[in-house]
Parts: C-alpha cells; structure tokens; sequence
C-alpha cells in the first residue's frame, strides 16, 4: 500500500488550488463578489494552509485545515451563534472538506505592537477574551460534540499518562527531545496532575473554549465608530479546557515582545485583568490558585496541540517540529507559573 500523500503535498499541487479557487469563486458569487486578481497561498504548513485572493470588497482569506485541525469550521459555525463581535464570521464554510472562508479581519495587535510596544492594549483584549469565554461555558458539552478537544481538568491526567507512554512522541535522549531524567521526573510528576485538576474542579470554574494560541498574531483590530474594536481569529488549537490555561501563551507572547520577567508588574496587571470577570464570583485568592493550577495543566494541552497538529504530517515536517511535544512537556518541570 501506498503511504498517503502529506496534505502539504496535495495543498502545493495545482489541481488542488484550482479547485480551492473554484470553490472561493462560487461563495463570491453567491455573496455578489468578483475576484480582482489571482490566489495567492500565504501560509502553509502540516496543520493548515491559507490563501488570499483580493476582490470588489477587499481581500478574502481561504483556509484549509488538516485532519488533526479539522474542526475548526465546525467550530466556527457554531460560534456564529455567539453573536460575539470579537469572532470573526465566516463567509463559506465546507465542513466535510475543513475549508473556510473569511473576510480581511483589520490589522494585526503584533504590526501595531511592532510600531508602539504598549502593553495597555492587551488591557481591553483580555477582558474581553474572558468575557466571551464566560459567555460559552454553558455550551462545552456541544463544542465537544462537534469535534473541538475535551481537555477539561478531569481529563489531563488520562491525556498526561498516553503522552509520557508514547516515547516515540518523546524522542527521549536525542538533542531536541526530552532527557531520560526529565522524562523520570514527569512521570513522578502524574500525581500531582491528579492534583491540580481535582483543585481546579473544586474551586468550580466551568471548562469553556480555550483558543490555546491567544497572542497578538491572532488579535486583529478594526476601527470602529467607539473605538478600535478587536477579533480572535485561528481557532485550530482551541479545546474545551479551564478557561485560565489561555495566559500561558498570552503571557509568554507579551513577555517575550518586551523582554519580561515572569513575575514583571506589567504581566501581573495583565494577568488581573484577564481574571476581572470572575472577580464578582469568586476569591481573589482562588482565582489565583486556579490560574497556577490551570497554566501547569496547559502545558500538557500545548504539548497534545502539536500532536494534533502534525497528525498526516511527513517524516520531515513531523521532525521538523516534533520537537515540541517534549519541550511543552518538560516546561511542567519549571518554577515558572507560565
């Protein structure tokens, strides 16, 4: 038998883009749209590929998912019932396929960021972030049903225990892989995890959607007749885990851009705003507690979205970035909160 082409391949081919132009075509049509130039594939990696075509009313961007990705347009459909104007809204979505169709989402929160480093504007970006994760909460059990991951806290432990089973995952001992001792000192670890999530459960925060990428490549601003408004886009690491696990990366992003301390008062003001929503419900304390409970356990959720993610990958392109996987896993051995 024939190993099946990687979707990188079939993404790169010719007959495959026509037929995404096609596709992209007919939405427009349907939207009263024309085409004013040709595609044009921007992005393209094992998990994904993007592509724009400009038209009468500015650029659309199609995006095909992998299969370890595939439901975000399901997602995506889902959420259109959020009534959020911070979710983007699809223009064509082919849920049997993985393709979606979005309109131009504005500029992006890193080229702004790149001009004028100010920090403040993650303060109106992350409470509205929270806010939209509280709104979903009471739909876990339905985004679930439709695909998305089931990462909440109860469920890490099982996860953590496949994840340290799977050594080839782990590529123990080689140079971008986890050591034998660090790979000894996790599996001490197991029983805490168990930890973690029971404390995290007691304090009863409700699993929601958690994007799992949340930094400022994937924050887009558009200007609006209040202000600027912003929208959350690539949703294809979302799971339904702990809402708080989203700062790992949210605060990773923002200290690597200003070159931060992990304990600087620029990330914990970060930090506080992102929790605000919750305040009016519960302790500061257990908010807190909850935030370092929840980051730890997204550390294993970060290490099984590069699985995901490299799921009909290559030999080259899973080495390429396999990596991943151990590195996520042994940052469970840092002091650090995030």
């Amino acid at each position: 038998m024939r190993p099946a082409q990687a979707h990188t391949r079939i993404w790169a081919s010719e007959t495959w883009r026509s037929g995404a132009m096609d596709w992209v075509a007919r939405a427009l049509h349907d939207l009263g749209l024309h085409p004013t130039g040709p595609l044009a594939q921007t992005h393209l990696r094992p998990w994904s590929t993007v592509l724009e075509l400009p038209t009468t009313d500015g650029s659309v961007w199609m995006k095909a998912n992998g299969p370890g990705t595939a439901y975000e347009p399901r997602l995506l459909a889902a959420l259109r019932r959020s009534a959020s104007t911070h979710v983007l809204m699809p223009l064509a979505i082919d849920v049997d396929r993985a393709w979606t169709l979005l309109p131009d989402a504005g500029t992006s929160l890193r080229s702004l960021l790149y001009v004028d480093p100010d920090v403040s504007r993650w303060l109106d970006v992350l409470p509205a972030y929270a806010e939209l994760q509280r709104s979903l909460a009471p739909r876990a059990h339905e985004l679930i049903a439709l695909g998305v991951p089931d990462l909440r806290p109860a469920t890490i432990p099982g996860h953590f225990a496949r994840l340290l089973a799977d050594t080839a995952w782990l590529r123990l001992g080689a140079r971008d892989g986890l050591a034998v001792e660090h790979y000894h000192r996790l599996r001490a670890l197991a029983p805490q995890v168990v930890v973690w999530a029971q404390c995290l459960d007691a304090v009863g925060i409700g699993a929601s959607l958690q994007h799992d990428d949340f930094h400022d490549g994937n924050v887009f601003v558009r200007l609006a007749a209040g202000g600027p408004a912003y929208v959350f886009l690539d949703w294809g690491d979302a799971s339904v885990a702990h809402p708080f696990g989203t700062l790992v990366g949210t605060l990773r992003n923002v200290a690597q851009r200003l070159d931060l301390a992990p304990d600087a008062p620029e990330l914990l003001k970060l930090r506080d705003a992102y929790l605000e929503p919750w305040s009016a419900e519960y302790d500061r304390a257990d908010l807190l507690d909850a935030m370092r409970w929840a980051t730890q356990l997204a550390k294993i959720g970060r290490a099984l979205a590069w699985q995901r993610a490299l799921t009909g990958a290559n030999a080259t392109e899973r080495a390429t970035y396999a990596e991943y996987v151990p590195r996520w896993l042994a940052e469970l051995l840092s002091t650090d909160s995030w």
